[in-house]
């Protein structure tokens, strides 16, 4: 297997946490917001458009942010909203987060409070950093000010605030819709978003994806991604201006990995020292790494174990009609085909587990399942290039 020893890579960290995958991707604009993006060729010809004519429109991704970021409806900075409506969001902030304890310990010469006799003593020490961080205070600043702005528009945010259930149910107390995933496709139901709505970005930051599609339904935003977020994207702007390949630390199906892997053009995600290992061990062509044959044995049992086949199956059985429909029509934009989308939602992530399970990339795989021959050669030519199904 061929090893790209000369992959120039940049680090940078998102999202990093307690569970991820090693996930390789060269992100797309038409990528579906269920999944982070594929390096996947679209259908070859039917209902499909050839992808070829996507990538040669592909967007500057930083140009495009940029773009609906100055948009007059998008609401961004310290202070987007009239000055008293944030002054007096500050005090309603100070008065709800005050802490009767804090403030005791704050007047201890030694920042402690002691609680109980004998045995049952218990001595607090109040750390010397403590209490929302700067980007986090800004973010419920901003989210609780929109509120406020806005207090007869109905109102959504696309996932919680910050990981604060307190926080959060203080938004879902203010009549703040939080936007529900999508079971079957394991998007986002964005159809909930109607004309005059308003939604907040949270702390994580939102996708390329999802910042286009808020911005074609034409409603007001108002991002509170933290600036330390935001900056990570400018460094990935730059990577991929000097054609670099972004390693994010984080784990995959983190809010804030999936934004910022929508903000690159190719990108690998690692967990933890282990997957670090196994990426090194690929640019470096180094032993360790599964041979062509050994993925494909892995996918074969994947493939059998989990039944992906009668999974695929199903799909086009509960969709024969629109199949049908789409098929009438002649090819179509990826971009407006909703049938594609949710079809690709459930490739990607049927993929995404199989490269997790096999510890390898999508590349890797790809390369694989390229040189197969006879081997569930129908399915392996669906995870190829999402081929075209006849309904008839």
């Amino acid at each position: 297997m061929p090893r790209r020893r000369n992959l120039r890579a940049a680090l940078v960290c998102a999202g990093a946490s307690t569970s991820a995958g090693l996930q390789l991707g060269a992100a797309s604009s038409a990528a579906p917001l269920s999944a982070l993006s594929s390096p996947l060729t679209a259908s070859r010809a039917g209902v499909f458009m050839a992808a070829e004519a996507a990538a040669e429109e592909r967007v500057i991704k930083r140009l495009e942010r940029r773009r609906i970021m100055g948009e007059e409806r998008y609401k961004r900075g310290g202070a987007p909203f009239d000055k008293e409506i944030h002054k007096d969001v500050v005090g309603k902030m100070s008065d709800k987060f005050k802490s009767e304890v804090i403030e005791q310990m704050k007047e201890s010469p030694f920042r402690e409070l002691v609680r109980g006799e004998g045995a049952k003593q218990v001595t607090f020490q109040l750390a010397q950093e403590y209490g929302f961080c700067w980007g986090v205070e800004r973010s419920i600043e901003l989210a609780w000010a929109a509120r406020d702005a806005y207090p007869e528009n109905t109102m959504h945010i696309t996932n919680e605030l910050i990981h604060n259930p307190g926080v959060n149910d203080m938004l879902h107390d203010m009549d703040v819709q939080f936007i529900e995933k999508d079971t079957t496709t394991g998007g986002k139901r964005f159809e909930d978003v109607g004309d005059g709505d308003v939604v907040i970005l949270p702390a994580f930051g939102a996708s390329l994806e999802e910042m286009q599609l808020l911005d074609e339904k034409g409603v007001t935003v108002v991002d509170t991604t933290c600036p330390w977020v935001s900056k990570v994207w400018t460094v990935v702007d730059k990577h991929q201006k000097a054609d670099m390949t972004c390693v994010i630390h984080g784990k995959y199906a983190h809010e804030e990995a999936i934004a910022t892997a929508s903000m690159c053009e190719e990108y690998i995600i690692v967990k933890n020292i282990d997957e670090a290992g196994l990426l090194a061990a690929y640019i470096l062509d180094e032993p360790g790494a599964l041979t062509r044959e050994e993925i494909l044995e892995k996918f074969v049992e994947w493939f059998d174990a989990n039944a992906v086949g009668e999974k695929f199956d199903g799909f086009i059985r509960e969709n024969a009609g629109d199949f049908a429909g789409a098929s009438s029509e002649g090819e179509q934009e990826l971009s407006r085909m909703e049938l594609y989308k949710r079809y690709q939602a459930v490739f990607d992530e049927l993929l995404q587990t199989f490269v997790t399970h096999a510890s390898i990339t999508q590349a890797e795989f790809l390369e694989a399942a390229r040189s197969a021959d006879g081997l569930h050669d129908a399915y392996l030519n669906i995870f190829l290039a999402h081929a075209e199904y006849d309904v008839r």
